[in-house]
C-alpha cells in the first residue's frame, strides 16, 4: 500500500481514510470476459463502459440495470479500444479511440448501432500502447465545437485535438497542443488511463499500480488547461478509466473503472474530497473491505510542496 505525506514549516497534510472502497454492482449485468477499458458520464443518467473489444455497456446509474451492444465491437475488428467520450451527453453518437492506429472512430448507439467516420489523430506515439483515454472539451474557440483530449500510453502527456466532426470529407484531427500536466507523476509507467470532462473542469487520472492519482484543472474560456485546481490519491487498483458527472451545486459523482472488473463509485466535493458513492450507504450495498480509500487533497497553496512516494 502506498503511504504518502506532506509537511512543510508547521504544516504537515497527510492520507485521510474514508472507509471501504464502493464497488458497484454494474459488473453482474457483463459478458463473458469483458473487462472495463474505459468509462464516460453517458445520456439520462447512464454510464457507458466499453471494453477493449469494443463491447459497450449502458448502466442506469438509478436502478444499476445493464443494457449490453456488440455491433460497434462487430465493425471494430481488432481495434483494440481504450477511450471513450461524448461530446454531448444528450447525442445518440460517441466517440471510441482505437490505440493500434490512433484513431478516433464515431459510432451511432440509439437506432442504427453502425460505426459512421474514423478520424486520425496524427502525431499520437505509436509505440507502447497508443492511445489511452479520450474526452471532449466544449468550447467556441474552437470551428468544430470543442477539442478532443486524448492520452497515450507512452507518457503522461495529453494530446489536444480539434477534429472535423461539422466538416464533410474530412477524417484527419488538427493538433492544436501537446500538453505536460503540472504535478503529473514523474515516472514513465505512470501514464494517463482516465480523462473526463465535466462543467469546467478537466479530471485527470493516472494509473499508479495499486492506486490511482487524479488532478483536477480549471478549463479556459480558450478550451485549453488551466490551472491545477487540486490532486487526489484514491485506492483503486489499475485504474482503466474515469467518469465524472455533477449531481447539485456542491456535489459530484466519481466512478472508477477497474481492469480487476469493478466500476468504484464515490462522491466528491472541492476542498472537503472524497466520501463514498450513496449506493454504499443504503442496507442492500455490496462492500469491498480490500479497497480502503485514501486521498490527498491539497488546496493551490501547497501545491508546490515535493510528494514523497514510498
Amino acid at each position: 500500500m502506498m503511504e504518502a505525506g506532506l509537511c512543510l514549516t508547521l504544516l504537515c497534510v497527510l492520507l485521510r481514510p474514508v472507509g471501504g472502497g464502493c464497488v458497484l454492482p454494474l459488473m453482474k449485468g457483463s459478458p463473458v470476459g469483458f473487462q472495463p477499458k474505459a468509462i464516460a458520464a453517458g445520456p439520462q443518467e447512464k454510464l457507458v463502459i466499453v471494453d477493449q473489444r469494443g463491447v459497450l455497456l449502458f448502466a442506469d446509474m438509478k436502478d444499476f440495470t445493464v443494457q449490453q451492444d456488440f455491433q460497434l465491437s462487430r465493425e471494430m475488428d481488432e481495434s483494440n479500444i481504450q477511450g471513450l467520450a461524448m461530446t454531448n451527453r444528450d447525442s445518440t453518437y460517441l466517440y471510441a479511440a482505437a490505440n493500434h492506429d490512433s484513431e478516433l472512430v464515431e459510432y451511432e448507439w440509439h437506432s442504427s448501432h453502425k460505426v459512421f467516420r474514423r478520424f486520425k489523430l496524427l502525431g499520437v506515439p505509436s509505440v507502447g500502447q497508443g492511445l489511452q483515454s479520450l474526452t471532449f472539451v466544449p468550447t467556441p474557440a474552437s470551428s468544430q465545437e470543442g477539442y478532443f483530449y486524448a492520452s497515450a500510453g507512452i507518457s503522461g502527456d495529453i494530446y489536444i485535438y480539434e477534429v472535423p466532426l461539422l466538416s464533410e470529407g474530412l477524417t484527419s484531427a488538427r493538433s492544436v497542443k501537446v500538453w505536460s500536466p503540472d504535478s503529473a507523476p514523474r515516472h514513465q509507467d505512470h501514464h494517463v488511463t482516465g480523462l473526463e470532462y465535466a462543467d469546467g473542469y478537466l479530471f485527470v487520472c493516472y494509473d499508479m499500480g495499486s492506486s490511482a492519482y487524479l488532478l483536477i484543472f480549471e478549463i479556459l474560456p480558450s478550451g485549453l488547461p488551466g490551472p491545477l485546481q487540486e490532486r487526489h490519491q484514491v485506492d483503486v487498483a489499475h485504474a482503466s478509466g474515469l467518469a465524472v458527472r455533477k449531481a447539485s451545486e456542491m456535489d459530484w459523482r466519481m466512478f472508477f473503472a477497474s481492469e480487476e472488473r469493478k466500476i468504484y463509485g464515490y462522491s466528491f466535493r472541492f476542498v472537503d474530497g472524497f466520501q463514498l458513492h450513496p449506493y454504499c450507504e443504503s442496507p442492500e450495498a455490496t462492500w469491498n473491505s480490500n479497497a480502503a480509500a485514501r486521498m490527498l487533497s491539497l488546496s493551490p497553496l501547497l501545491l508546490p510542496v515535493l510528494l514523497l512516494w514510498g
